[in-house]
């Protein structure tokens, strides 16, 4: 029979092996690291999750649950979406970022 641990070890590779195939490097957070880092709740990111928002996730399938795991590197991962944050006054509009501005903030 499978332990727990196993079971854990066997997605989190899956989750690497994924992202290796999807051309991002295997830095990447998890939901509760990504809330922490940018102080918002999991319910935020889950309703960012379900609008199609950046930033881009990881969604791996597992036996009773699904693993999430933001990436750190690539197109709308977590450190472009910051940068497209990022603003030099508060007269600053940045890029394009009203598909990504969170609301409510």
């Amino acid at each position: 029979m499978t332990t727990r641990d196993e079971i854990a070890k066997l997605v989190a590779d899956t989750v690497k092996e994924q992202m290796k195939r999807n051309g991002v490097g295997e830095a990447y957070l998890t939901p509760e690291q990504l809330c922490e880092r940018w102080q918002v709740t999991t319910k935020a990111l889950e309703k960012w999750r379900l609008e199609g928002k950046p930033p881009v996730y990881l969604k791996v399938q597992g036996t009773r649950c699904a693993v999430i795991r933001y990436p750190l590197h690539g197109e709308n991962g977590v450190l472009d979406v910051e940068r497209k944050w990022l603003r030099s006054s508060t007269t600053d509009t940045g890029e394009s970022v009203a598909a990504i501005k969170p609301a409510n903030c």
